[in-house]
C-alpha cells in the first residue's frame, strides 16, 4: 500500500511535535526563509537571580529590567552579592551553537552557584538532542524575557527580524490553575503575522484519506532513533508522529516500533494486520512505499 504524501492539515495535530524539527518544516513549506531558532532556559535564569535573594514575584521584573538595561536594579543587585554579581554579565551575554559551549558554564557557575546545575543539565540534555537531530540553533539567554511563565527551556522562532512564535517547558502553569501537578510543554504561532508573510494557495483537494505513520521509541536510550526516523521519514514525504505516553493509535495506517538493543524497526500496517521487520531507514521507507517484497 502506498502513503499518499504531504501535509494533512485536517488532522496535522502540533500537540505531538514538540520543539522539534516539525515546527520548523512547516514554517519551511510555507515558504518562508531565514527561520531561526533561539534556545533560553527558565531554570538558568531563576537560579541566578534566587541567588540574589528575590522572590518568585521580584524575579520577572528584575530579570525585564536588566535587560532593558536599568543601571540602578544593577547597581542594586552588585552592593548586594557582588561575587553572584560578576556572573550576570557573561551569563547574559552567551550566545553558542553546541553543547560544548553549555559544558564550559559548569566551570564558572558550578562552585558560585551549585543549584544552577540541575538547569544547566537540563539544557545541555536538550541542546544535545537537537544537535543529534541536525537542527540548527542559537543559544541565547536574553531571550528568556518573561521567563516566570517557564520553568524549563524557553524557545522563540523568527524569521530574519520578524518573530513568528515560542513557547518551552511550563510545568508548575496547571498547579497555578488549581489543577493537579502536570508535567506541560507546548508553543504558539502568530498567525497574524504569519498570514502576512505567506501566498496562501488555492485550496488542494481532500486529503483526509492520507495515511499516517507513529513511531514509538519513547525510552531514553531510542529517542535519538526515533527522531532520526522520523526526519527521514519527512524528509522522504511521509507524515509523522512519535507517540506521546499512551496515544491512541487507531488514527495511524502505520505503527513503527523501535526495538533495543539492536534498535532495528517493526512495522505494522493497521489495513492487512501484516508486521514486517526492517534494520535500516531506507528498508522502512521502501516498506511504506510498497517496494519491498518481503
Amino acid at each position: 500500500m502506498a502513503v499518499r504524501r504531504g501535509i494533512n492539515w485536517r488532522r496535522f495535530n502540533l500537540r505531538r511535535c514538540g520543539i522539534n524539527n516539525t515546527i520548523l518544516e512547516v514554517l519551511k513549506k510555507l515558504g518562508l526563509k531565514n527561520i531561526e531558532l533561539k534556545l533560553s532556559h527558565a531554570g538558568l535564569i531563576r537560579a541566578l537571580l534566587t541567588g540574589f535573594g528575590l522572590s518568585p514575584q521580584e524575579q520577572g521584573k528584575v530579570f525585564d529590567q536588566i535587560l532593558d538595561g536599568d543601571i540602578a536594579v544593577l547597581s542594586r543587585l552588585k552592593a548586594k552579592t557582588p561575587d553572584l554579581a560578576r556572573l550576570l554579565t557573561p551569563l547574559l551575554g552567551l550566545k553558542g551553537e553546541s553543547p560544548g559551549f553549555l559544558c564550559n558554564l559548569k566551570t564558572m557557575f558550578g562552585s558560585n552557584l551549585p543549584e544552577f546545575i540541575p538547569a544547566l543539565d537540563n539544557f545541555i540534555g536538550m541542546v544535545d538532542l537537537l544537535t543529534a537531530m541536525g537542527q540548527k540553533y542559537q543559544i541565547d539567554i536574553a531571550s528568556g524575557r518573561g521567563f516566570e511563565y517557564y520553568t524549563g527551556i524557553i524557545f522563540q522562532i523568527s524569521a530574519g527580524e520578524t518573530k513568528l512564535g515560542g513557547g518551552g517547558r511550563y510545568n508548575a502553569l496547571i498547579p497555578l490553575m488549581g489543577g493537579e501537578n502536570t508535567p506541560a510543554s507546548g508553543f504558539a504561532l502568530q498567525m497574524n503575522t504569519l498570514m502576512n508573510l505567506i501566498e496562501v494557495p488555492s485550496p488542494a483537494k481532500s486529503e483526509n484519506n492520507a495515511a499516517l505513520v507513529m513511531v514509538i521509541g519513547n525510552k531514553p536510550d531510542l529517542m535519538k532513533s526515533a527522531y532520526s526516523l522520523t526526519n527521514s521519514l519527512r524528509e522522504a514525504g511521509f507524515m509523522v508522529s512519535i507517540q506521546v505516553d499512551n496515544e491512541d493509535k487507531n488514527d495511524f495506517e502505520w505503527i513503527i516500533e523501535i526495538n533495543a538493543p539492536a534498535a532495528d524497526f517493526v512495522i505494522a500496517s493497521r489495513s492487512n494486520k501484516r508486521k514486517l521487520t526492517a534494520t535500516t531507514i531506507g528498508d522502512v521507507v521502501n516498506i511504506l512505499e510498497g517496494k519491498s517484497g518481503s
